[in-house]
């Protein structure tokens, strides 16, 4: 999907102004903060019966090619301030799988530093916590410039089960 420049400095705008939040899927903007999204891995839809905040929509995603991605979003730089990144999250079917989280930050014009998370979701929607300081170092890459995070990556730990997510308010925490 193409974006006009002028749509995605609205888009950048929105949330900055939102921030601590990241991405509640409310607004059709917020899909041009949503990298490589592809409507035919993943849609706006709305929010399910039991979902723990009322009204409103969700982002349900398939898992995507070869890594299992579900969901990639481009954040505010700047994360210094805070802790932890919470989000609400359902595995949509009647089973658990775990799902990993990427984080990556943008140090002299390339990828530098990664880490990541590994969190359970199953068929009841709750938030989970993760405070950056259980997040893993992997190896062959820096530690985390909280001053310039890059992206923040939600995939399918073991790829290739044909997976699907529920996602909602994804936020920073202090």
């Amino acid at each position: 999907m193409s974006w006009s420049s002028i749509s995605i400095s609205y888009a950048i705008v929105q949330q900055q102004l939102s921030k601590p939040r990241l991405i509640a899927f409310e607004s059709r903007w917020e899909e041009r903060l949503i990298a490589d999204f592809d409507e035919e891995y993943a849609s706006i839809i709305d929010a399910p019966g039991n979902w723990p905040l009322t009204g409103g929509n969700v982002y349900r995603a398939n898992e995507q090619k070869r890594w299992g991605i579900f969901l990639k979003v481009n954040p505010p730089p700047d994360w210094r301030a805070f802790s932890a990144l919470s989000f609400i999250a359902s595995s949509g079917r009647d089973e658990e799988f775990d799902v990993a989280i990427n984080i990556w930050d943008l140090s002299k014009d390339a990828v530098s530093g990664r880490q990541n998370a590994f969190v359970t979701v199953g068929p009841v929607p709750r938030r989970i916590r993760v405070s950056f300081e259980s997040l893993q170092k992997v190896p062959g890459y820096e530690a985390l410039d909280f001053g310039r995070i890059n992206s923040v990556v939600f995939s399918a730990a073991m790829p290739g089960r044909n997976l699907s997510i529920l996602l909602d308010d994804i936020r920073l925490e202090l």
